[in-house]
């Protein structure tokens, strides 16, 4: 299968936010609304910028559940989110609650964002519960985001796991062909694409190197 394209909006502004959702509404991917853009502008707004694509691409939430996660996913779903994220060491009971509002929107997941190595008995759970999508994060914020090897090792590891394994971390379009041959859900790709000259022009060539390499 090949791998999604995932357009994180990692901004603060909501005309821009508006903006790159109606620029990208035809095109294969889906669209990230970042944690900052979230709450600097509030769940109302993911209401709109939902309404504003017509349901043409699939909306995630970055939300990063760690608690209060029955609330927090019944509000990102009633605005219109596909997708929410919950962060890996959450509890299991705040798990449960999020599991529990998923059965009420058709169609919807929850994706477990992780940093490292997740402990066998977590997995378990995880699939357990059915949650069948993760994502490895490789923080913009430390000095080395190169996808080396030993990081691609890691992701061919955790793409052994039986999850639909989503990467994210300053990939560039010359590092897709790195991932060649690992079962990947998905690429998350941000300012690389919104801070671009031609952000729809960077999109249709992202896509073009993940179908080339998948």
């Amino acid at each position: 299968m090949k791998p999604k394209l995932q357009v994180a909006l990692d901004i603060t502004d909501f005309e821009k936010a508006m903006y790159f959702g109606n620029l990208f509404q035809n095109e294969d991917i889906i669209l990230e609304l970042g944690t900052i853009l979230i709450l600097e502008q509030g769940m109302a707004r993911l209401t709109e910028i939902c309404k504003s694509v017509n349901n043409k691409i699939p909306i995630l939430a970055d939300i990063r559940i760690i608690k209060a996660g029955g609330k927090l996913s019944e509000i990102a779903l009633k605005s219109g989110a596909k997708f929410i994220t919950m962060m890996s060491d959450a509890s299991e009971d705040t798990i449960n609650s999020v599991m529990n509002v998923l059965k009420k929107y058709d169609g919807s997941e929850v994706v477990i964002e992780i940093n490292n190595k997740l402990e066998k008995a977590k997995i378990n759970y995880f699939k357990k519960m059915g949650i069948k999508k993760i994502i490895y994060h490789v923080s913009s914020e430390v000095n080395n985001t190169e996808w080396n090897s030993e990081k691609i090792s890691l992701v061919e590891e955790l793409s052994t796991l039986g999850f639909e394994l989503f990467v994210t971390g300053g990939i560039s379009i010359d590092e897709i062909s790195k991932f060649k041959g690992i079962p990947i859900g998905g690429f998350i790709v941000g300012r690389t694409i919104i801070e671009s000259e031609d952000p729809l022009q960077m999109v249709r060539k992202f896509n073009d190197e993940i179908e080339k390499n998948y």
